[in-house]
């Protein structure tokens, strides 16, 4: 595995060239999260980006978050594998509403439950279930519960070293709202892409583990 050094420097790299349509899609995102209303807690274990679980205020809000959140993964995703990237991927993910709004149900039902056996157990599930949405942009014939397991697969040993990971950007989130949030712009394609880097690097030790 890289270090997470590694990870947020490899970002950098992948956004070389293409941060222009980077913080089109962030602006997109963040406006249509803004003029919905998604509101509340951008995942307890991914303190600013958006592949986790979120509380929202209304059912608008709840019906949107999910594909977008999915839509923008795989617009990163795009970003660092493909040549060209449509700033449209960005809402891709409503070509798959039933099955994303069934992984995102599933998960908050789950992360809830676990939540009642106090605050740390969720928080510690939230951290195994933190992969799903990467999955379902990865494979788009996954299940929603398959993608659950799969991510609690990979995320088995590598929860503390995501979590020091999303720390690494705390400082930036916080440099980021003394602009008005306008930082954000700039810090989400950055946080996202990292996250995916380790995405890569916990899918790739999975399918070729050492062998001692």
């Amino acid at each position: 595995m890289l270090q997470n050094s590694e990870l947020t420097a490899n970002a950098r790299q992948s956004l070389e060239g293409k941060w222009s349509t980077a913080t089109i899609g962030s602006l997109i995102f963040l406006a249509v999260f803004m003029v919905f209303g998604v509101s509340g807690s951008f995942s307890t274990v991914y303190w600013g980006p958006v592949n986790t679980f979120y509380w929202s205020t209304s059912f608008v809000s709840l019906v949107i978050a999910a594909p977008m959140s999915l839509g923008f993964i795989k617009f990163i995703i795009s970003l660092k594998r493909d040549a060209d990237t449509a700033v449209a991927t960005v809402f891709s993910g409503f070509k798959q509403f039933p099955r994303v709004f069934a992984t995102f149900f599933l998960q908050g039902v789950l992360l809830f439950l676990w939540s009642l056996l106090l605050i740390i157990p969720g928080i510690i599930k939230s951290f195994s279930y933190s992969q799903t949405f990467f999955i379902l942009a990865d494979d788009d014939k996954i299940s929603p519960y398959d993608a659950i397991l799969r991510s609690k697969e990979l995320m088995y040993g590598y929860k503390w070293k995501y979590f020091c990971l999303t720390c690494r950007f705390i400082g930036w989130a916080i440099l980021c709202s003394l602009t008005l949030g306008i930082g954000f712009i700039w810090l989400l394609p950055y946080m996202q892409m990292s996250c995916l880097n380790f995405y890569e690097e916990v899918k790739a030790a999975h399918n070729n583990p050492v062998i001692c």
